[in-house]
């Protein structure tokens, strides 16, 4: 019976142990509901203190000066100019043989440049071998001596320039050439014609120069001296057809 007895009284004693932990559990899950559940409260009461601000960076404020971007000032304006839409055809000057020749190139690339720098007209050269040029030699439409110098032809540059497509045409001629040796100075003479076919008549615009080199020249060459002389006088033939002012540096050795 005392066997018995002492069994009973540790089964029961098992049994209060067992309760007793759970109660233990039970207390402490509840202790930590009620600690998150505070923790919870108090966030929530700072966030209400603070009127809901967010921990995200501010916007800019309203108060920010916005720049516009404006348009091209007057002075960036004034500087813009129209391409010109006509162009005159040079034609090769019209030489003497020998040096004056030689400053063909000269006259045409003064002539080049006061054009473009008008901007009113740009330039093409004239070539045989322009497409529509060299098919109508081809073909026999034209012939070698209209495409070749002289071109002081009237006719013959109104037969010629529809095959350029364009309808403005400019000649120089060399007239006069002369080198005087003992005072190693030259003398020249050159004519140019600005001629409009865009009517029915020829509009020709006319103008004739000459000049010639300083007496001081000392041992320049021939050459030089011819160059200096035909760029001098391009200009102000040039000053004449288009109407503008002399450019403000003349040449070196040239005649004031």
């Amino acid at each position: 019976m005392t066997h018995q007895s002492n069994a009973s009284t540790a089964s029961s004693f098992s049994r209060i142990s067992r309760t007793c932990a759970r109660a233990v559990g039970t207390f402490a899950l509840a202790a930590a509901l009620v600690t998150s559940v505070a923790a919870l409260s108090i966030v929530q009461a700072r966030a209400q203190s603070t009127g809901g601000q967010s921990t995200a960076p501010r916007a800019q404020s309203s108060n920010t000066r916005v720049v516009k971007p404006s348009g091209p000032s007057k002075s960036t304006s004034r500087m813009k100019t129209m391409t010109p839409t006509r162009v005159i055809v040079v034609f090769p000057t019209d030489a003497k043989g020998g040096v004056s020749d030689q400053v063909s190139d000269i006259i045409t690339e003064t002539i080049q440049g006061r054009v473009a720098a008008s901007g009113r007209y740009q330039t093409v050269y004239f070539l045989r071998s322009i497409p529509t040029v060299a098919r109508a030699l081809n073909e026999a439409t034209l012939t070698p001596n209209e495409v070749s110098h002289p071109f002081d032809d009237d006719t013959k540059l109104k037969k010629l320039m529809p095959y350029t497509g364009f309808d403005m045409a400019l000649t120089t001629s060399i007239d006069s050439y002369t080198y005087d040796a003992a005072k190693n100075q030259v003398t020249m003479l050159i004519s140019a014609r600005l001629i409009d076919f865009r009517g029915e008549k020829p509009v020709v615009r006319a103008a004739a120069e000459n000049d010639k080199s300083s007496e001081n020249a000392g041992n320049a060459r021939e050459i030089v001296l011819a160059s200096q002389v035909a760029k001098s006088i391009t200009e102000k033939l040039m000053n004449t057809l288009l109407g503008q002012a002399a450019p403000m540096m003349a040449p070196a050795g040239s005649k004031k």
